[in-house]
């Protein structure tokens, strides 16, 4: 089986003042290398203490660490790539990243059902080809985690993907048409965790702040991480899946 730890950066909502972009990451990690790469994110925290002084028990997410005063905004950018250089190089993973960028989607899409449809969408696909054709329950199976908001909501949209999800396939030449390709390797609903006790969903949470930058960085990426900080993460804006509707 394999994990997907998801976190969030925007809102997925429609109203005036909010974010103009709603980005979902993905840690994607097998059943069989959680605890290597526990035990690569426990060393990881030991080095950032050392490091930037971040204390072990303090919870690594982007906005604790862009509003800390404890650190001048350098060593806080500095700190934030040297942290998501190591989540790409956690053992066994992949990194998925998807983006709902509001100005492009039609006035009645709703962002959130795009978006996570679209995230959800790829790991399906990716769990679809290492099975290789072979049918449930014998393929590659996955279970997604993500914290607590709007659970009640992705719960149903789960639910109802796994009932019909309608996607573009290319069939002959340039046509395409829409198929029925319903969830079938992401099981059971979405696990809700409290990011605070998981530390592979303060490392999504990481990619997440990474990808929203990269639409919109604000003054201190611009001033101390010109080149963004997605290429900390091996990735490019490219990398981005970006929603259509």
């Amino acid at each position: 089986m394999d994990f997907m730890y998801v976190d969030e950066s925007g809102d997925g909502g429609r109203a005036e003042g909010g974010s103009p972009v709603f980005v979902l990451s993905g840690i994607i990690l097998p059943s069989t290398g959680w605890h290597e790469a526990e035990t690569y994110l426990m060393e990881i925290r030991q080095k950032l203490a050392r490091a930037y002084g971040w204390p072990v028990r303090n919870e690594l997410r982007a906005s604790q660490i862009m509003r800390t005063r404890t650190m001048a905004p350098e060593r806080r950018v500095a700190m934030l790539k040297d942290t998501l250089s190591a989540i790409a190089n956690i053992p066994q993973s992949q990194i998925l990243l998807s983006a709902g960028v509001k100005a492009d989607l039609s006035p009645d899409c709703d962002v959130f059902t795009a978006t996570w449809q679209t995230h959800l969408g790829q790991f399906e696909d990716r769990l679809a080809k290492l099975s290789r054709h072979r049918p449930p329950p014998k393929g590659r199976q996955g279970l997604v985690l993500c914290d607590d908001t709007h659970g009640g909501k992705l719960i149903r949209l789960m639910r109802r993907l796994r009932r019909e999800r309608w996607v573009n396939r290319r069939s002959f030449l340039w046509f395409k048409r829409l198929k029925n390709r319903p969830l079938r390797w992401i099981v059971e609903d979405p696990q809700q965790r409290d990011s605070r006790a998981s530390l592979l969903l303060q490392a999504a949470d990481l990619c997440a702040y990474a990808a929203f930058q990269s639409f919109y960085p604000n003054r201190y990426i611009q001033e101390h991480a010109p080149e963004g900080l997605l290429s900390a993460l091996h990735k490019h804006p490219g990398d981005i899946l970006r929603v259509e509707g």
